[in-house]
């Protein structure tokens, strides 16, 4: 499978949607130093100690294994 990448080049090694509607996306970072990656939290209607979803996301066991699968494409991607 062909990864996804953003405009800008970044690898994308997965998207999903939590329990409430947040999308989640891991990518690639490219900041000076030791390999990183970003991992994205946007919208949703959860609602936490800050009010609406602040950077939190509310997983089950699949999407859980999602966000392990993403992050798994990151190590597999910089061994």
């Amino acid at each position: 499978t062909r990864m996804r990448r953003t405009p800008r080049g970044f690898a994308i090694y997965g998207e999903f949607q939590d329990e409430y509607g947040a999308e989640v996306r891991v990518q690639e970072s490219r900041r000076v130093g030791p390999r990183k990656v970003w991992v994205f939290v946007k919208g949703g209607s959860a609602q936490g100690e800050g009010g609406p979803n602040n950077g939190w996301i509310h997983l089950n066991r699949t999407k859980a294994k999602q966000l392990i699968g993403a992050l798994n494409r990151y190590l597999e991607h910089y061994p």
